[in-house]
């Protein structure tokens, strides 16, 4: 329930499905760690907020029960924090291709090869094949850093891209990677593996899940979470611009704040 209008979303695909929608809350967290980036691992309850942490579990508790009586299967805890730790080891090599991309010069593989080796993955976390795809691409993106190899044949500037990728047509970042040598390191989706996915479990599998996605809107949206993080990966990649896109109705566009 990230906003007042989606529960009426859910509940209409809810009925034209037959099949019963299960709401779960989205509680507003006040308080931000500075660098939370470097702290979501290790000292979760603290960064993310402990009361908010144990109301998503609770009613992740209470899915798995509705679950469990729809389809006759049993949750099982232990295979479940098996695959966390599996998710762990995905996104810790994701973290590490992240890490390589900000330090190498020239880039080894720009925004177009770090979103669909990022993302697709990212939709089968902590099956085998995600984990050893993430582990390949790390050490593709190492050996091509190791050799020298850039995105572009002569890389002159190192841009950030700001919000959700151009999916439909990435051969918008190719053109100016060929024309200008503009390069796009840094997009949010594979710096974001190390950053917001990464959790030591502390023998909690479902709090520490429940740490990530109780707060996924506002480390990916909003500030001080989102823009402080950015501004950090900027000065780590070594970023010379940032390019967003705005569309003409939009709050940024209207309050002419860019």
């Amino acid at each position: 329930l990230t906003c007042d209008c989606i529960q009426q979303v859910f509940g209409q695909w809810a009925s034209a499905l037959d099949t019963e929608f299960f709401p779960m809350e989205a509680p507003a967290w006040p308080r931000s760690l500075p660098q939370w980036y470097r702290h979501s691992r290790d000292r979760w309850e603290e960064v993310y907020g402990v009361d908010r942490i144990e109301l998503l579990t609770q009613e992740m508790r209470e899915l798995i029960a509705l679950l469990e009586r729809r389809t006759d299967r049993r949750f099982e805890p232990a295979r479940f924090e098996q695959l966390m730790e599996r998710i762990n080891e995905q996104e810790l090599y994701l973290a590490e291709a992240a890490d390589i991309c900000g330090r190498a010069r020239p880039c080894p593989v720009s925004i177009v090869d770090q979103m669909p080796n990022t993302m697709i993955p990212q939709w089968h976390r902590g099956s085998d094949w995600a984990v050893a795809h993430a582990r390949r691409f790390r050490d593709e993106v190492l050996a091509r850093a190791a050799a020298g190899r850039g995105a572009a044949a002569e890389e002159r500037l190192r841009l950030m891209w700001i919000g959700a990728g151009l999916w439909h047509d990435t051969s918008f970042y190719q053109a100016l990677e060929e024309r200008l040598g503009a390069v796009f390191v840094w997009s949010m989706y594979l710096p974001f593996a190390g950053a917001q996915y990464v959790r030591e479990l502390k023998g909690r599998s479902l709090e520490a899940l429940a740490s990530r996605i109780c707060s996924m809107n506002e480390v990916l949206h909003l500030p001080p979470w989102m823009n402080e993080w950015m501004v950090s990966e900027a000065q780590r990649c070594g970023i010379d611009a940032a390019v967003m896109l705005v569309p003409p109705d939009s709050r940024l566009s209207q309050s002419g704040t860019l």
